[in-house]
């Protein structure tokens, strides 16, 4: 084998090792409806409660049957107003693009159900928390589990987003916002947050972007 050969093949090694290094690792996208409970709750008075499973079930095909949306990422799992979305590490450079896109797309569908409905709620759109780890997969009683400390962040950063102007809006922690590309022209402000019984309850350098 001729030196060239070794250098390739050494090169080759080190990108599979790579690659199986970062298999585990997701952005880890936690995603709420605002006024989720004012919107459900006319649904429910108006006897319309199908609508609210039918919303859901349109963003769940939206993401795991659009080409764009379903190479990037899976729906991981609903928790009563928004999913939990796992995003593939490979991916990064158009996480801001997908979240754009998929935002504008979920926006659209909630806002014919709003219109149809006459629900007019006092915070319109999605809000975001965005954290990126190591996950650890099991399943467990039939079903597949992801575990780890970045969707407890993801969860807490997501949890700092109640103002009505912070709609359609994601908070990212620094260190992952250095990770992928947002476009100069984007609004977005530096905040400090501290995530519960994370990181030592220390104040962490955050993002919001919004969309």
């Amino acid at each position: 084998m001729f030196l060239s050969d070794k250098k390739e093949l050494a090169k080759l090694e080190e990108l599979e090792e790579v690659k199986e290094n970062l298999k585990n690792y997701y952005f880890i996208i936690v995603m709420d409806l605002c006024s989720s409970s004012v919107i459900l709750e006319k649904l429910q008075n108006s006897g319309n409660i199908k609508v609210w499973r039918r919303f859901w079930k349109s963003i769940f095909n939206t993401l795991s049957r659009n080409p764009y949306f379903s190479i990037r990422c899976k729906p991981y799992k609903f928790v009563g107003d928004g999913f939990i979305i796992l995003y593939r590490h490979q991916f990064a450079d158009s996480l801001y693009e997908f979240m754009e896109k998929s935002n504008q797309i979920f926006c659209e569908t909630l806002e014919k159900i709003l219109t149809e409905y006459k629900i007019e709620p006092k915070r319109f759109g999605f809000a975001y928390g965005i954290d990126r780890g190591r996950l650890i997969h099991m399943n467990l009683l039939g079903k597949h589990e992801y575990m780890g400390e970045a969707i407890n962040a993801a969860v807490r950063l997501q949890g700092q987003l109640k103002a009505n102007e912070d709609a359609n809006s994601i908070m990212i922690s620094d260190n992952v916002f250095k990770m992928i590309k947002v476009p100069e022209n984007i609004k977005q402000v530096e905040r400090k947050c501290i995530l519960r019984n994370l990181y030592d309850d220390k104040e962490l350098n955050c993002r919001q972007i919004w969309l």
